[in-house]
């Protein structure tokens, strides 16, 4: 996990993707440390399983395809991206005549063949039992079919890999359209020192579609005002609630003096709504899996919010080399926090009563908390 001082030839990374999902001090000092050591002209091999769609490696893959795609020369710097799919390999076939191709995996390897991956009845078989014996969201990460498909995944301790799973496996991550007749709520989370994040919401009762989500830092309150305009005037948005964390006046955002951030926001159109702190993380957590659970998200718009909810894990106990209780604090943690922040606050049979005094309420509670 370290080297330096010295000059290599070769240099092989093994499981580069694991190590930068648990350890992305010890990724970084990979990057700077040991690939400082292979001059131009030599050779790193970096190789991995794939493991969630951030991190070091992530970068590193995307960068390197992105270079493919384009035909862009390469510099004696520049990775090669070698991609080896499950159906190269010629050991895995199986009889068809014992085993069963359901609708969902029909349509999967129909999906594949627009992408010009003909499949035989034999590998078919193959993948189909695979499959069952390891289950879907790992056979993504396990034996993929594209590279987009590897990231797919959710890593290792991400709280919430089966909601994630489920999603995609239901085809409820892709185009979710923005419905004009309804209006658009947003649940905030709002960074101190690092980002504020934002869900853009629109429900059907008990049935919700996210289809917008937004990230910044260092800016201030009257900045992400004029983002929500923008973001009215370019897709038609009408707002609803805009649900605030429980922290929200101790924000690091500059104000008059003598002003709440609460007042502020809602002299620039910002009506927070703020909703209480739950003590225990894990029923905030919990809040948001059931959420999920009714969730269409439009994947074009929320591919950084769905990065996040992907990524957004246990933190890891290098002493007893298990997962602690307690979530990692790092760049995914920002937009699972907001999007707790609706799951927490948001009930689809809520009326606001028609006085100022609520926005200085808190609100009593949510279909969603445990």
């Amino acid at each position: 996990t370290s080297y330096r001082g010295g000059t290599l030839q070769y240099l092989h990374v093994s499981e580069f993707g694991k190590i930068a999902a648990k350890f992305p001090e010890k990724a970084r000092e990979i990057k700077t440390g040991a690939f400082g050591t292979v001059h131009k002209g030599q050779f790193i091999f970096v190789e991995s399983t794939a493991e969630g769609n951030g991190g070091a490696f992530y970068d590193m893959v995307q960068t390197a395809e992105k270079a493919q795609q384009q035909g862009m020369p390469l510099t004696e710097l520049d990775f090669r991206l070698h991609f080896f799919p499950w159906w190269k390999h010629p050991g895995y076939r199986l009889d068809p005549a014992s085993v069963l191709i359901d609708t969902e995996l029909a349509a999967y390897f129909a999906e594949l063949a627009v992408l010009e991956i003909a499949l035989d009845a034999e590998q078919k078989a193959w993948y189909a039992a695979k499959r069952r014996q390891i289950g879907p969201d790992d056979m993504f990460r396990e034996y993929p079919s594209t590279p987009e498909e590897a990231f797919k995944a959710s890593i290792e301790g991400a709280y919430f890999k089966t909601q994630m799973s489920r999603l995609r496996l239901a085809k409820r991550i892709g185009r979710v359209p923005h419905d004009p007749s309804k209006p658009v709520n947003t649940f905030w989370d709002i960074g101190k020192w690092d980002s504020t994040t934002i869900w853009f919401h629109q429900s059907y009762g008990n049935l919700h579609h996210l289809i917008d989500y937004y990230e910044n830092s260092g800016e201030g309150v009257e900045f992400y005002a004029r983002q929500l305009k923008e973001k009215a005037l370019a897709r038609g948005f009408v707002y609803g609630r805009h649900l605030g964390p429980h922290d929200l006046d101790n924000s690091h955002w500059v104000l008059p003096a003598g002003r709440a951030t609460i007042d502020v926001a809602k002299d620039l159109g910002i009506a927070f709504e703020v909703v209480p702190r739950i003590d225990d993380k894990m029923q905030a957590i919990e809040a948001a899996r059931n959420f999920l659970s009714m969730c269409w998200i439009d994947e074009e718009h929320c591919a950084e919010g769905i990065k996040a909810l992907d990524n957004y894990r246990k933190e890891w106990d290098d002493r007893l080399a298990t997962y602690k209780k307690t979530p990692l604090h790092d760049w995914a943690s920002h937009g699972a926090d907001s999007l707790m922040t609706g799951a927490c606050g948001f009930t689809p049979d809520f009326i606001p009563p028609p006085t100022d005094k609520y926005q200085r309420q808190r609100s009593r509670g949510s279909a969603w908390a445990a």
